[in-house]
């Protein structure tokens, strides 16, 4: 009963996203979880929990998460309806790769990364936490035409494939000193996928909360996933 209503609510959830991306392209869109303890009991304002809070609770590897009021609730109780099953099939945000940033996620990066900074260029310094110091003069050398920052991550993707991750990710930028840029990614990443309950993995999907890999999401154990790499950059400064 758990696993089908989770995926009744995903379906119902990916549907109203898909309308909203197909009105207004590009568009930024958050998840917002309402708290089941609430809602069990019938509070007239429950609370909710913030997808920076569920990203946050993902990258610390806990299994519980604070609502808007401080209380503590499992992730599995939020997001799975309590089912194990479910959780077991399904793929952690920072897991999803690089390769799969939606469009707002990318934009709201290179928005906040390729202007210069006091300290500096901040897309050149995210290079060299890459290891891809190589590729700042070509780089470099797209000019206005396109985003540093993107080019950089599509070149990541590509090149570490593996190791190319959301998580990974929202690590470099929080060592760099740009939580902003992080809490960006928090809000515009898919904070989870699915995989059917009943089907094979079938490879990667297009960053979407649709059913990707049948990974082991590490809510259940430790163990994570990978993704195809994406081609190179398309965004326009």
């Amino acid at each position: 009963m758990a696993a089908s209503c989770v995926y009744f609510m995903e379906d119902i959830a990916n549907l109203v996203e898909q309308t909203a991306s197909e009105v207004a392209p590009g568009i930024s869109l958050e998840r917002h979880f309402l708290s089941p303890k609430h809602l069990k009991e019938h509070r007239p304002n429950p609370s909710t929990f913030l997808p920076e809070t569920i990203m946050a609770m993902q990258q610390h590897e806990s299994l519980s998460i604070k609502n808007t009021d401080g209380e503590e609730e499992l992730f599995t109780d939020v997001v799975c309806f309590g089912s194990r099953e479910v959780a077991a099939v399904l793929t952690l945000g920072i897991d999803v790769g690089v390769a799969q940033l939606q469009l707002a996620s990318r934009c709201e990066l290179a928005a906040l990364l390729d202007p210069p900074e006091k300290l500096g260029r901040d897309w050149s310094i995210l290079a060299m936490k890459l290891n891809l110091t190589d590729q700042v003069p070509e780089v470099d050398s797209t000019g206005q035409s396109l985003s540093r920052t993107d080019q950089l991550l599509a070149e990541w993707a590509l090149q570490s494939p593996e190791q190319a991750s959301v998580g990974r990710l929202c690590a470099i930028l929080e060592e760099m000193g740009r939580s902003d840029a992080r809490d960006a990614l928090y809000r515009t990443v898919p904070l989870y996928l699915f995989a059917p309950l009943d089907e094979p993995p079938t490879g990667s999907t297009n960053g979407t909360h649709h059913p990707h890999e049948a990974n082991d999401s590490g809510v259940m154990s430790s163990s994570h996933s990978t993704s195809d790499p994406r081609s190179s950059s398309t965004i326009s400064r």
